[in-house]
């Protein structure tokens, strides 16, 4: 058996690392807050996360998207009681997506969460 390693793989011109197209590979990710004031706590292809009101939020993708792309979120009511609260992606382009976020119970509004987990998949522009 062999092993391939390499500290950087860099594209055809030599000038910089390779990007996934056409691939299944998340094209942008990022793990937030919304309660406390908010934050990122780490990302890739995501500029920032702008808290819209109680429960939305809007992530800004660095690299926009081309065409449909499917946006997955998984949200954490509290980290001392982890239940999970539902989410859903709204209002989306390509360079930005929309997460709602709720309490499980369901006569409970939009509520901010201790930790959103988002996925995005598609092709990049």
């Amino acid at each position: 058996m062999s092993d391939i390693r390499a500290n950087t793989i860099s594209d055809a011109a030599g000038t910089g690392p390779i990007e996934l197209y056409k691939q299944s590979a998340a094209k942008a990710w990022a793990n937030f807050f919304n309660t406390s004031g908010g934050g990122v706590r780490n990302s890739s292809n995501v500029s920032s996360v702008t808290d819209v009101s109680v429960g939305v939020n809007t992530i800004n993708l660095s690299s926009g998207m081309s065409g449909a792309y499917n946006a997955t979120f998984h949200a954490i009511l509290t980290t001392n009681y982890p239940s999970v609260a539902g989410s859903y992606a709204s209002g989306r382009t390509s360079t930005t997506c929309m997460c709602n976020t709720s309490d499980p119970n369901p006569n409970t509004s939009w509520s901010d969460v201790d930790q959103i987990d988002a996925t995005i998949h598609g092709d990049l522009a």
